[in-house]
């Protein structure tokens, strides 16, 4: 019996319910099986992204102005959900940090250390006030409590040379900015500075930051440095620190969602720079962020062993 694909027509005015309650994935399959035709398909995965939008937050101006573009020039459906996943790894400093922080590509920064960023002292002086201390620089989207959130980044020397832990020291934090909701404008700062082993947690517009040691320092030199973050379903997280050229992968600990404010509704990674820390230029990438940490990291235990430290006030 010959199969029959199912148009708009045929379907009337149950598309529009179809479309309410078909993921992407179903989409995707009753496409391939042929079950609906070609406009039927193309209508659902217009919903499908439409959907999708509407359940992810978008961070600032810039993001939300590139999705506006997207929508602007037509791009839909599958293509628009294409643009979505690059999204996810993208970032977008604003342009008056340059070249002390620095989008060389869209998911990668050049960050300068303060005594780099320019040869006169007026001109040093005049950039330092624009780019602040702690320059914090979250990817594009992020996700909502109750949905997983994972990120990695990759961290190297500019000049392409070994890094020790002095160089980097706190300078660079992977991290996640927590926020109350659109409406409301209560966030924390959770960040994690892979190179000298610390962990920090500092509400937004507070100088406070409570500090914690959750790994030694990294030892000897190292030419990439990776560190990984999980967001968990509950609203709790969690680091990870690799060395890509050796199999060792060492873990913070849960921080449980007890331990993070009760507001908390939207969680977006996020690159932390504080660039009076650093001895040397690097290069930071998004090289992952998704739902969950990618397949090819050993199991771990991070997600169900609270971390074992004792924090303390510092600022």
């Amino acid at each position: 019996m010959a199969q029959v694909s199912l148009s708009i027509a045929d379907l009337g005015s149950i598309c529009i319910h179809l479309s309410s309650f078909l993921r992407s994935s179903e989409v995707a399959r009753s496409e391939e099986a042929g079950i609906c035709s070609k406009d039927v398909a193309r209508f659902l995965w217009r919903k499908a992204a439409m959907a999708h939008l509407a359940h992810i937050p978008i961070w600032g101006p810039s993001g939300n102005f590139v999705i506006q573009q997207l929508l602007d020039s037509g791009v839909q459906g599958k293509a628009f959900l294409r643009e979505l996943l690059l999204l996810r790894r993208a970032v977008f400093p604003p342009k008056s940090w340059c070249p002390a922080i620095q989008e060389t590509s869209f998911s990668n920064l050049k960050v300068l250390p303060c005594s780099q960023q320019a040869e006169d002292t007026d001109s040093q002086a005049q950039q330092d006030a624009v780019v602040p201390v702690e320059a914090a620089v979250p990817l594009a989207t992020g996700t909502r409590l109750g949905q997983p959130l994972a990120a990695g980044m990759e961290l190297k020397a500019a000049n392409d040379e070994s890094l020790k832990a002095e160089d980097v020291s706190s300078g660079f934090c992977l991290g996640v900015e927590i926020c109350a909701g659109h409406a409301d404008g209560r966030s924390m700062s959770v960040m994690f500075a892979p190179f000298a082993g610390l962990c920090y947690m500092q509400y937004g517009g507070e100088r406070c930051v409570m500090c914690a040691t959750v790994l030694p320092p990294v030892e000897g030199t190292v030419t990439k440095l990776r560190a990984w973050v999980q967001v968990t379903e509950e609203g709790g997280l969690f680091f990870l620190r690799q060395d890509p050229e050796s199999a060792k992968i060492e873990e913070t600990g849960l921080i449980p969602q007890e331990a993070l404010p009760c507001w908390k509704s939207e969680f977006f990674a996020c690159m932390y720079f504080w660039r009076d820390h650093l001895l040397t230029p690097i290069m930071s990438t998004v090289i992952h962020s998704g739902k969950t940490l990618p397949g090819d990291l050993p199991q771990l235990e991070g997600s169900h062993i609270e971390v074992d430290t004792t924090w303390h006030l510092t600022g």
